[in-house]
C-alpha cells in the first residue's frame, strides 16, 4: 500500500532549510519506505512568502544594527557594513525555491487546488464547516483540506495518508491530538487509511522510528544467511532463461548454438545491496524487500555436446516481515521471478528497469 505524507506550512517553516534531525529522519523514512511527499501548491506558495518575509525582517534588523555600529564606532576607519551586507531579496527567494525543490527530490509531488472548489469553499464559509472556524475564517485551511480530499479521491488504489500539521485549532478535535470528527467523517467515505499528526516529532515517534533504525548494517546482522545460502540454487533456477542466452551469446563463449546449462556452484555475497520498506495493512508490521547479489558458476553445453564453464554474478530480492525491530517471517517462496537476473557487469546493462519515482 502506497504511503503518502502531507506537510502543512507550519511544519516546514520551523526549519526553512530542512536541516534538522527530524527532517533527516523523514527523508530516510521516505527513501526506505518508498513513501511520497505530497505538497499542496498553497503550502509551497505560502512557504516561499513566509521565507521572503523572514529574510526581509532579519535583513532590516541587520541594517539597523549596522547603522548603530557605524554611528558609535570610535575608530578612524569605519567598516562599510551597509554595503557589505546589501542583499538582493528577490534573488535570495529564487535561490530558495530551487533549494527546496532540490532538497525534496525525488520524493515530492506538487498538487494543485481547482477553481471548481469555489462553491464548496463558499458553503463551508457560510455554514462554518470545518476547517472553517466558528467565525467563518480560515479560508486557506479549507482550500488546503479540499486539495487533499481531491487528491486522495483520484487515487485508483488504496493509499495510506499521514497528514502532519501544527494547526490543531482548525484541524484537531477537543483533545488537540486527533483529527476533528467532522473531517474524520469525510475521510471515512474514501478508501484510504488516514493518520493525523500534530508535529514531525509525533510522526517520527509513531511511524518512522522503526524504519529509521533499519539500515544495511542492521539487515546484514539480522538476516538468516544460512537459510538464504541454502536457497541460492533455487534463485538461479528461477531466473528467466533469456538472461542465460544473452550471457552465452553476448560473451562469445562459443559460436555454436546453446543447448542448455547446469549450475556447478552458487552462493550469495553476504552484503545488502539495497532495500525498501513497505507498511502492511496489518498494524505495526512492515514488509522489507532486500536486494542481494551472488555469484554462480555455470556449465554451458552447445549443440555439439561441448561444455564451457563460466561464472557470473546474479541479483535478486528477498522479502521479510518486520515487527518491533524483529524479523518475524521470511519466505523463500518469493525468490526468483522478475526481480532476479544475471548481472552482466561492465559488459552489459541490467535489463531490470529502475523504479519509477515521481519527481518535482
Amino acid at each position: 500500500m502506497k504511503h503518502v505524507i502531507i506537510l502543512d506550512t507550519n511544519i516546514l517553516r520551523k526549519d526553512f532549510l530542512l536541516k534538522s534531525n527530524h527532517f533527516r529522519i523523514l527523508k530516510e523514512f521516505m527513501y526506505a519506505s518508498r513513501s511520497k511527499l505530497v505538497l499542496p501548491s498553497i503550502v509551497f506558495q505560502e512557504l516561499i512568502q513566509l521565507y521572503k518575509k523572514e529574510i526581509e525582517f532579519k535583513h532590516n534588523e541587520l541594517s539597523k544594527l549596522t547603522e548603530y555600529v557605524n554611528r558609535n564606532l570610535l575608530v578612524s576607519e569605519v567598516p562599510d557594513y551597509k554595503t557589505k551586507y546589501k542583499l538582493d531579496i528577490d534573488k535570495s527567494v529564487s535561490e530558495y525555491k530551487h533549494y527546496i525543490k532540490k532538497q525534496l527530490n525525488p520524493f515530492v509531488e506538487e498538487i494543485y487546488y481547482e477553481n471548481s472548489f469555489l462553491p464548496e469553499l463558499v458553503r463551508r464559509s457560510v455554514e462554518k464547516v470545518k476547517p472553517i472556524s466558528s467565525k467563518g475564517e480560515e479560508f486557506r485551511d479549507a482550500l488546503l483540506w479540499l486539495t487533499i480530499l481531491n487528491y486522495v479521491k483520484k487515487q485508483k488504489s488504496k493509499i495510506e495518508v499521514s497528514f502532519i500539521t501544527n494547526n490543531i485549532t482548525d484541524f484537531g478535535d477537543k483533545t488537540k491530538r486527533n483529527l476533528h470528527p467532522d473531517l474524520l467523517e469525510e475521510i471515512k467515505t474514501i478508501n484510504i487509511s488516514f493518520h493525523f499528526y500534530t508535529s514531525l516529532s509525533d510522526f517520527i515517534q509513531k511511524s518512522a522510528v522503526t524504519i529509521a533504525n533499519v539500515n544495511k548494517q542492521w539487515l546484514k546482522q539480522n538476516l538468516d544467511w544460512k537459510l538464504i545460502q541454502e536457497s541460492a540454487e533455487q534463485v538461479v533456477n528461477g531466473i528467466d532463461p533469456s538472461f542465460f542466452y544473452e550471457y552465452y551469446y553476448g560473451n562469445k563463449i562459443d559460436k555454436s548454438a546453446l543447448d542448455g546449462w547446469d549450475i556447478i556452484y552458487t552462493h550469495f555475497y553476504e552484503e545488502v545491496n539495497e532495500f525498501h520498506i513497505y507498511r502492511n495493512d496489518k498494524e505495526n508490521t512492515y514488509t522489507v524487500e532486500v536486494f542481494l547479489n551472488g555469484n554462480v558458476e555455470l556449465e554451458f553445453e552447445n549443440t555439439k555436446n561441448q561444455f564451457f564453464q563460466r561464472d557470473v554474478d546474479f541479483y535478486t530480492s528477498v522479502y521479510l516481515t518486520l515487527k518491533e525491530m524483529e524479523i518475524v517471517d521470511f519466505s523463500t517462496s518469493r525468490f526468483g521471478g522478475e526481480e532476479s537476473g544475471l548481472d552482466f557487469g561492465p559488459t552489459y546493462e541490467s535489463t531490470r528497469e529502475p523504479d519509477k519515482i515521481n519527481i518535482w
